[in-house]
């Protein structure tokens, strides 16, 4: 069966904007670029050479950022701040090892120091160390009970790897607590509140976030989502406007922009949005597969094939493609279903096995190759199944008893189908099949 190209990949597209909190361009893998003390810059002599390393660090001249944290930690060797510099030096550098190196020397000169654990903390999440990287945010609480960053943190532990969602929510409500101005935290519950289906509450999350971080796109990204679920389609169009205003670049929302189209009917404007994100995005599987959606919509078959074809190409273990793929080519009256056909639906069902559309594409695709016996096998299990309720699964079931010669199981399957929604797409066919089936009985 046709998928429905509207919002079907709309989880996957929430994935792309990464975690709720870590997402954030204030945040970092070693943890280490938020503590350049920009509030002691400019009263300290050891301030101002730290705030002037972290401004070489985003020019990227590190020779001079290095330089310039080497004579900060002259002039305060007890203070972690300069090493953190250097880690997070190293981690834009790609730099694993002396990431570890200087993380490890910030610890060696304040081993109670919360923003020394922190960052430790950060760099073991990033190597998916994350029962040490617990232990780190814990120990930089315990030694700072303001520290908000590492509350932040373990909210994201709780989020993205555990997906304990009310615990997570806890420790980001505890974060804000501390410091009401972390924007990180803000989007993290926004995100939360739309994992809980509460897009009221979600937007005034994202619009403290959006007003706390201008130049970041996430937040108004969120605020799209949740206008979106609200299906107030012109706020969401106006969010990703603003996120896209914020970062050109950033692909996420553009996406969106496509799937509000979609959502609304306007397949061909969602054509463009698809269209600029595959260009920008060649390797970016999903823009590939939203194309082919909505040219598939939009009846421009042919390219809709040739979008699916790119979307398997980057990512083979998509079922979606393939089976869009073999009901545009079931569907065809021109042309019977080839092998190749056959051998797409059999891989959506393969990789895909409990979804009932996918079964009964291929259930379809041997029927339009003349295959009955092979379709009603089919059919007849997913109608008992997952597809139970679904008035098109036991209208292609009732197909296929005819052209098998079981009409009096036709006649149920048909009856099923109008019982289970009169107004189905293919109700009118279904009527005529029963009336002429019920008039062949009669003697």
């Amino acid at each position: 069966m046709k998928t429905r190209a509207a919002g079907t990949l709309l989880l996957a597209l929430l994935t792309l904007a990464g975690s709720p909190a870590h997402a954030l361009l204030e945040m970092s893998e070693s943890g280490a670029a938020r503590f350049e003390s920009p509030a002691t810059a400019k009263e300290t002599p050891f301030g101002e050479k730290l705030r002037a390393g972290h401004e070489a660090l985003r020019k990227l001249d590190y020779p001079r950022a290095e330089a310039l944290f080497n004579e900060a930690a002259q002039i305060n060797p007890q203070s972690p701040l300069p090493a953190l510099g250097h880690a997070e030096s190293a981690r834009i550098r790609n730099l694993p090892d002396d990431v570890r190196k200087w993380l490890k020397q910030a610890l060696d000169i304040a081993p109670k120091s919360a923003d020394a654990l922190t960052a430790w903390g950060r760099w073991q999440y990033a190597q998916k160390n994350y029962p040490e990287a617990e232990k780190a945010w814990k120990a930089a609480i315990a030694a700072d009970a303001r520290a908000a960053i590492p509350l932040v943190d373990l909210g994201d532990l709780n989020y993205n790897v555990r997906h304990n969602i009310d615990v997570a929510a806890d420790f980001y409500r505890r974060a804000l607590q501390i410091n009401p101005k972390l924007g990180g935290a803000h989007y993290a519950l926004g995100t939360i509140w739309l994992d809980k289906k509460a897009p009221d509450k979600a937007i005034g999350e994202f619009e403290e976030s959006a007003r706390l971080s201008p130049g970041n796109p996430l937040p108004q990204h969120g605020l799209g989502r949740a206008y979106q679920m609200q299906q107030s389609y012109k706020a969401a169009h106006a969010a990703y406007d603003r996120a896209l205003a914020a970062s050109a670049d950033y692909y996420p929302a553009r996406l969106a922009k496509g799937d509000v189209f979609l959502a609304q009917g306007e397949a061909r404007q969602a054509v463009g949005e698809y269209q600029a994100v595959a260009r920008a995005q060649p390797k970016l599987y999903d823009a590939q597969l939203k194309l082919g959606m909505a040219q598939q919509q939009a009846g421009q078959l042919r390219e809709a094939q040739a979008a699916y074809q790119a979307a398997v190409r980057l990512n083979p273990d998509l079922p979606l493609p393939y089976n869009n793929m073999a009901w545009m080519a079931a569907t065809d009256p021109a042309n019977k279903p080839s092998d190749a056909v056959l051998e797409w639906a059999r891989k959506a069902v393969a990789l895909a096995p409990k979804v009932a559309d996918f079964q009964d594409t291929l259930g379809w695709v041997h029927f339009k190759r003349g295959e009955a016996a092979e379709a009603v096998k089919v059919l007849e299990k997913v109608s008992r199944a997952e597809g139970r309720q679904s008035a098109g699964i036991h209208y292609h079931l009732g197909s296929a008893y005819a052209a098998a010669g079981r009409a009096r199981d036709a006649v149920t399957a048909f009856k099923t189908a109008l019982k289970l929604d009169p107004n189905f797409a293919e109700a009118g066919d279904a009527r005529a099949q029963l009336a002429k089936l019920e008039g062949n009985a009669k003697p």
